[in-house]
């Protein structure tokens, strides 16, 4: 039997506000930005949020969205004050699309990178119907519109249910881990590398393996300092 931690896709986490902390000398001032509602406009945002140049916000929710499996969401600042909220994209796992995705990275030019812990590969086996989970890029059209494109489909064996975010390198290059999955199906660390013609090869840095030493679930993503070295955590494993 494979031993492997599991992560649902829509996570139990009632998270329904984005807050930002204004930390002053001696005290810390809270505002909300945007209330979420259970609904097609997303709820339950638990990963981290990015800036753009221009000072909008980019964050995810584990649920909600036309089709239940989240969004991304941009809150843009207004004028006068206030924020406004849009959905840039919709999951949809049974498209083969992504489903319950978690913290984004953005690069210089605008495009966002992130997971989800399920969609996909629907063929997946340890995806509990819904597949493996993807890595995703979302592009902005220059007309208020994005472009999804799905970087990499995992099937388990390379890994499945990535839910940390990626990282990047000065190459271009992508890293992250799966919660599970891998040699041992207890989760690995990946990297993507983009072709010269299009598209991206992955390959497994390496598999978590239950041997009194070793590390066993990734849920977080990875780290890189400036020797090109992955710096990273399990929740279980080790001595």
């Amino acid at each position: 039997m494979n031993e492997r931690p599991y992560v649902g896709l829509k996570a139990a986490l009632a998270i329904l506000t984005v807050i930002v902390f204004v930390v002053g000398a001696n005290a810390a001032t809270e505002t909300v930005l945007y209330n979420f509602r259970l609904g097609t406009g997303g709820s339950y945002p638990s990963a981290s949020l990015v800036f753009d140049a221009a000072g909008n916000l980019y964050g995810t929710t584990g649920e909600g969205g036309v089709y239940g499996f989240g969004v991304v969401f941009e809150l843009a600042p207004k004028s006068g004050g206030g924020w406004t909220k849009r959905v840039v994209h919709t999951f949809n796992p049974h498209a083969k699309d992504g489903g319950g995705p978690s913290g984004l990275v953005i690069d210089k030019a605008g495009d966002l990178y992130g997971t989800t812990a399920g969609g996909g590969d629907l063929a997946c086996s340890e995806g509990d119907g819904y597949g493996c989970g993807v890595v995703f890029e979302l592009t902005p059209k220059g007309n208020g519109d994005w472009t999804e494109t799905v970087l990499y489909r995992f099937n388990g064996l390379n890994g499945f249910q990535p839910i940390g975010s990626v990282a990047f390198d000065g190459a271009g290059n992508l890293y992250g881990t799966t919660a599970g999955g891998g040699a041992h199906a207890l989760g690995t660390v990946f990297e993507l590398m983009p072709k010269a013609g299009g598209g991206w090869t992955e390959e497994v840095l390496h598999s978590f393996n239950r041997n009194g030493n070793d590390g066993v679930g990734p849920y977080a993503g990875v780290i890189l300092d400036q020797a090109g070295n992955l710096y990273g955590t399990t929740v279980g494993g080790g001595t």
